[in-house]
């Protein structure tokens, strides 16, 4: 089963954090770092591991395993 978590709506700063807005109440779970996450626009879609995360400024900043700028 598949749910919408939440939109990138931004980066954040230069070492590959994005900024989500999540649609979810368990953003810590969600966004826990290992978790697979499936981006999509359009008709490609791409699945990423998360590396870190963590909450700044009503946004949820993660980073993706491997993308680093």
């Amino acid at each position: 089963m598949e749910v919408e978590v939440g939109q990138i709506v931004g980066t954040h700063g230069i070492k590959g954090e994005v900024k989500i807005k999540a649609f979810t109440d368990f953003a810590d779970e969600r966004f826990a770092p290992g978790q697979m996450i499936r981006l999509e626009k359009g008709k490609h879609s791409v699945e990423l591991e998360v590396d870190t995360h963590r909450f700044h400024k009503n946004m949820e900043l993660v980073k993706f395993v491997g993308l680093d700028n």
